[in-house]
């Protein structure tokens, strides 16, 4: 039974270029390589809900973004407004009088 439940588990493939098993056994890079999951789940959830919400307050106010064609839209992608934010520096000068 249990020799069949390991057949349907599949294989992995990891690479590295720590050769030193004492410093990374496998064990060990197998667990960390299965933890991110756990961090891209989480970095979707709140990309999905930055959209969301910016979608919302959008349609809330009227107001629209242009899109790649330079159209107006209420349903951006975050993808585009981070694109529309390259480019844009901040310079912060620390002065006696103040910043």
């Amino acid at each position: 039974m249990i020799a069949q439940a390991e057949r349907g588990l599949g294989k992995s493939l990891l690479a590295t270029h720590e050769r030193n098993e004492e410093r990374l056994p496998a064990e060990e890079m197998l667990l960390a390589y299965k933890g991110q999951g756990v961090g891209m789940g989480l970095a979707l959830l709140v990309y999905a809900l930055a959209e969301h919400k910016l979608r919302a307050t959008l349609q809330e106010r009227g107001e629209s973004v242009p899109n790649q064609a330079g159209k107006p839209t209420q349903r951006p992608t975050m993808r585009r407004i981070f694109q529309m934010f390259e480019g844009i520096d901040l310079l912060v000068i620390n002065a006696p009088e103040g910043v």
